[in-house]
């Protein structure tokens, strides 16, 4: 929107879109294939064959392509056929159904889940990085779990390391991955949630649901549901 006259751009919201768009695209096509299983088109936010098959992975049967093509010319849209193809042989998927909502049967449905699950850490791969000419991973990190080393190289501070994965998420060369941390790990000083402060239910969305706002809201208690 344009903040000097309050008016927004292009009328609205309607039509907006774009790669910056698809973490939001992503998660309501992963909520609308998991609660109303329901056929599904992906779109806003593809640029490539892998968010297209992020797209699938999520619970999209077809996908829509529409703004990477006013900047690409139509001549990308047979590479981004190619490239899901290639990704497919190479997997061993013989069907686009085979894909559809695998990532979405895998993801944690709530806080409680999310918490209970195994903690990991980022390890970093020294012959991939392009340290100390990057060091995006460093910046973005809350927890102060990564730093440059003498030799150019980063480190992993994997007592402050939580597992977020924003590093993963942002290193441009697909040189960090996740572990899974070893309970003999946690002896050595990796980061683990204290006892105490992970309470077992107390991020569980059924807390949230109408019945029990119903059940224990004063207000519904005294007034008629509207």
């Amino acid at each position: 929107m344009d903040i000097e006259t309050g008016q927004p751009r292009i009328g609205g919201p309607a039509g907006i879109g774009g790669t910056w768009v698809k973490p939001l695209s992503l998660r309501w096509v992963h909520k609308i294939h998991e609660e109303l299983g329901m056929p599904i088109t992906g779109s806003n936010g593809i640029f490539d064959h892998k968010d297209i098959i992020e797209f699938i992975m999520a619970g999209s049967s077809i996908v829509q392509v529409g703004s990477i093509l006013m900047v690409k010319g139509i001549k990308w849209l047979p590479k981004m056929i190619e490239g899901v193809e290639a990704f497919m042989d190479e997997h061993g998927y013989n069907s686009v159904d085979e894909m559809i909502g695998i990532a979405s049967k895998n993801s944690v449905k709530d806080y409680s889940e999310q918490f209970s699950k195994n903690r990991v850490h980022a390890a970093v791969n020294d012959e991939t990085c392009k340290n100390p000419t990057c060091n995006i991973c460093i910046q973005v990190c809350f927890y102060e779990a990564l730093s440059q080393n003498p030799e150019g190289k980063i480190d992993v501070h994997t007592d402050n390391c939580i597992g977020c994965e924003l590093c993963l998420d942002v290193c441009p060369f697909d040189s960090i991955e996740m572990k899974e941390t070893a309970p003999a790990q946690f002896d050595q000083g990796y980061f683990n949630i204290p006892d105490g402060i992970f309470e077992k239910d107390k991020f569980k969305t059924s807390r949230n649901n109408m019945d029990t706002i119903r059940r224990d809201s004063p207000k519904f208690n005294t007034e008629p549901a509207e």
